[in-house]
């Protein structure tokens, strides 16, 4: 096994150093890729917009809040379709496997998976040529998929630990989706909380989330300017009168939220039953231009469905809009996402997730004007209120909603966005934006292989030294073990240093329960080596401990000499090994 030069070797006995290091250089490189990748999708969207109309953009990106119509206002029938069946011809549609989806799904797996430099690369290309076409979805997932597939190789680059590379890889996600927001902070608690449904966090990766998504937006935003996304006004303080009307807006978005997650998980269902009857076939490869067709329709009818709708959103929130433009963006704009999320086409779900809120805001504030014109709330409000409510009601992240609402709309908003993203995450329904969301932290298979405690002692009680009559203390041993089984605490042996997986390098004469080492304690998985200094746990009757070490060369007691008569009693052998 590769071992690190000294100096590393020195840097690593400090296991939080090692992850925070790793974090911030994960960040580094997260910001050169979104720098390069903002560049790559507007030369891609300045190509296509000679082919049709072309949507409005925020002014905090370059862009202008007005739309133009090209000479070609019909070749999006020829250019969706054509592109979709690109991406099912390359497997590119899975609505499983969305950079979010698949993020969520890949850290709670007792595994961590490996990410594949050509696959991140070419999720990376189809996004980029899907935004840049303009298709209704949002660049946080590509840049969430850069952060996952940089944050995995500063970990490899530090060969740190699967527990560790767990918290770099979300610290690179964080990292994407903090120059996605242009909000580092509540994107690094958004990275922590959406891993699960209830009330739980990822508490170890905050600091190492925080500091890469700071790293990557300093880095972004020397390089493309730093502020919010958008331009709003704002009230000075939050009228009394409001806090009913944001209480409803909960209520409605836990409606609409917990609608459109039962829709979406029927389309997912759907879509891979197709494949799964196609025999061969592969009916999605003729299926992709069919939704291709129907969403450039939908886009020729109603421009506003197209691109990822930051700009629509923008001039509803500066009053530019009517109710029935409102409407008519935020209900087709629903069927967009819902077909497009359902049957995987690269792109993020969480932007067109915040545009459907915030133009759900936008339609309660266009209403409250009408009844209520002295309210003194205006529409920029509105906008952030329904966003964030919105995205806590489908993502499960009501803290993470708040401080995206506090970064976009200022401390004015606190109270009603307290108000909004709790009880829209209390009042939805337990099903969501991601499916691979698991209940709680007890419920997640990435802390099979976490170091549990910090002493081998507390998991793993040393046999102490024998009495007289060369018998084992029996009470000094658990009382879960058997009567004729033992515990045994051994250094690792030189000659199988770097193997795996370990549980099969002691059956069937011995069990692996722990290996402790100076990070922790850790329990056997696959990904587990032998490392020089470890100490092994091993659960064996006497006459099995005496059969492995006579099998093993060079012996698993090391210290004991070749003459002794370890080799003849188990028990001696226990008091030879180390402690």
């Amino acid at each position: 096994m590769t071992t690190p030069n000294p100096f590393y070797s020195r840097l690593t006995r400090l296991e939080p150093g090692r992850v925070l290091l790793h974090s911030a250089l994960a960040g580094l490189l997260v910001g050169l890729g979104g720098v390069l990748f903002t560049k790559a999708l507007e030369f891609t969207t300045s190509i296509f917009a000679n082919l049709g109309a072309v949507s409005p953009e925020l002014p905090s990106r370059g862009g202008v809040l007005f739309a133009f119509e090209g000479p070609l206002k019909l070749a999006p029938l020829v250019l969706f379709p054509l592109l979709f069946l690109v991406l099912a011809l390359t497997r590119q549609l899975n609505p499983r496997r969305g950079a979010l989806e698949g993020f969520i799904e890949g850290h709670h797996a007792e595994v961590l998976p490996l990410e594949r430099t050509r696959g991140s690369l070419g999720r990376l290309l189809g996004g980029t040529l899907t935004l840049g076409a303009g298709v209704p979805l949002g660049r946080d997932g590509p840049l969430a998929g850069l952060g996952s597939w940089l944050g995995g190789v500063s970990a490899r680059v530090g060969r740190l630990e699967p527990g560790e590379a767990r918290l770099v890889r979300l610290a690179g996600v964080a990292a994407g989706l903090g120059l996605a927001l242009h909000a580092p902070l509540a994107a690094a608690v958004f990275a922590v909380e959406v891993l699960y449904r209830r009330f739980e966090f990822e508490l170890e990766a905050l600091l190492p989330a925080v500091l890469s998504s700071i790293f990557a937006y300093g880095v972004y935003g020397t390089f493309l300017g730093f502020g919010g996304l958008f331009a709003l006004e704002l009230p000075v303080a939050l009228p009394l009168l409001a806090l009913p009307l944001c209480l409803l807006l909960g209520v409605l978005c836990a409606a609409l939220g917990s609608l459109f997650s039962s829709a979406l998980e029927g389309i997912r269902k759907g879509w891979t039953a197709l494949e799964s009857r196609s025999k061969g076939t592969r009916l999605q490869v003729w299926a992709a231009p069919l939704v291709g067709l129907l969403l450039a329709g939908l886009i020729i009818v109603v421009p506003q469905t197209q691109g990822e709708g930051l700009g629509w959103l923008q001039l509803g929130a500066g009053g530019l809009l009517g109710p029935t433009e409102l409407w008519g963006l935020g209900l087709f704009r629903l069927l967009a996402l819902l077909l497009l999320a359902g049957i995987g086409i690269p792109g993020g779900v969480l932007l067109p997730t915040l545009v459907l809120g915030g133009t759900l805001g936008a339609v309660l504030g266009s209403l409250q004007n009408l009844w209520l014109p002295d309210l003194g709330l205006g529409m920029g409000a509105w906008t952030v209120l329904g966003a964030c409510t919105l995205l806590s009601a489908l993502c499960k992240t009501p803290l993470s909603s708040v401080l995206l609402g506090l970064a976009w709309g200022g401390e004015s908003l606190l109270p009603g966005l307290l108000l909004s993203c709790t009880s829209a995450y209390a009042l939805s329904s337990e099903a969501g934006l991601f499916s691979a969301q698991v209940d709680g932290r007890a419920n997640s298979g990435a802390h099979l292989e976490r170091p549990l405690l910090k002493s081998a002692q507390d998991v793993a009680p040393e046999v102490s030294e024998p009495p007289d009559s060369g018998q084992p203390n029996s009470s000094e041993l658990p009382e879960a073990l058997p009567a004729n089984e033992l515990l045994y605490r051994v250094a690792a042996p030189v000659h199988l240093l770097g193997q795996a997986p370990l549980d099969a390098l002691f059956a069937p004469y011995a069990t692996l329960v722990a290996l402790s080492r100076e990070s922790g304690v850790w329990l056997p998985g696959p990904e587990l080596r032998l490392e020089p200094e470890d100490v092994l746990v091993l659960v064996a009757t006497p006459e099995g401990y005496a059969a492995l070490s006579e099998r093993l060369s060079p012996p698993i007691s090391p210290e004991a000499p070749p003459s002794s008569s370890a080799h003849k009693d188990p028990a001696q052998a226990v008091s030879t090994t180390e402690n």
